[in-house]
């Protein structure tokens, strides 16, 4: 007779035990809400060069194009890059002249670690001057910007370099990065 009264009671201490166990702290239960928020960067790099190769570098920081990366830092969950894109403007070279090789590349914000983000071959700079071309990034460099700008200091370097067939080189890259940052929210 006794064992039928211990029964229930076990049955219950397990299943309060279990249920219980399974709740998340108040803490773990904010960074499960999150918010995803669009993002776009607008940068040139300008290449004034009287040799035929050229390197160029300017230091993309996401905090100064959108308050989230600041906001949110050490809560970023994940950036997503869905766009890139760029146009050539102030080119004041001969009217033949031709990229040979061409790339934008993506480092840390002290410039290791370099990933090819694009490259391009045998560009006429008349032909293509003050036209949007849409690039299709390398994975290396994609995941290497995405991964710059998730982590503090939210820091990039990116540099165009390449051969060109003669000189002077002079040019304005302006490049625009479209994407969301997802993040963690309290």
């Amino acid at each position: 007779m006794k064992i039928k009264w211990y029964i229930p009671l076990m049955l219950m201490c397990i299943c309060i035990f279990a249920f219980t166990s399974c709740s998340k702290s108040s803490d773990e239960e904010d960074l499960t809400s999150e918010e995803t928020q669009d993002f776009s960067f607008t940068q040139a790099i300008v290449v004034n060069n009287e040799t035929e190769e050229f390197s160029e570098s300017v230091v993309l920081k996401a905090t100064d194009y959108n308050k989230a990366f600041d906001e949110f830092d050490g809560k970023i969950k994940s950036i997503e890059v869905k766009q890139i894109k760029y146009i050539i403007t102030n080119f004041n070279g001969p009217e033949n002249q031709e990229l040979i090789t061409a790339s934008l590349s993506v480092a840390d914000g002290s410039g290791n670690g370099a990933e090819i983000l694009a490259t391009a071959t045998n560009m006429i700079l008349a032909d293509i001057q003050n036209q949007e071309q849409t690039i299709d990034p390398e994975t290396a460099g994609l995941n290497k910007l995405q991964l710059m700008m998730k982590n503090s200091p939210h820091t990039a370097t990116m540099t165009l370099s390449g051969t060109a067939n003669s000189t002077p080189i002079t040019l304005t890259l302006t490049y625009t990065i479209k994407g969301s940052i997802t993040v963690y929210i309290d």
